[in-house]
């Protein structure tokens, strides 16, 4: 189905690691990174899953394109 995340939403998951940061996640994104497991809303709030903690630690590949440029990144299975 949605097996694709890009870039900034790696860098999310990244800072979704440290405590805090939960509060800057949208419903909307939320919902999308809850539908592809990367994430649980639980009583201890938004934490990662162990496929979402994969993901975040993986990060991303930099190549020669701008920062500006979206890069999409297949989720691991």
């Amino acid at each position: 189905m949605f097996d694709y995340v890009s870039t900034q939403e790696v860098r999310l998951l990244c800072k979704l690691q440290l405590p805090g940061y939960e509060s800057y996640l949208s419903s909307h994104q939320r919902i999308r990174f809850e539908l592809l497991g990367l994430v649980k809303d639980g009583p201890c709030g938004i934490q990662l899953t162990p496929k979402g903690a994969r993901v975040a630690k993986a990060g991303y590949v930099s190549d020669e394109r701008s920062e500006s440029e979206a890069q999409i990144i297949r989720l691991p299975d």
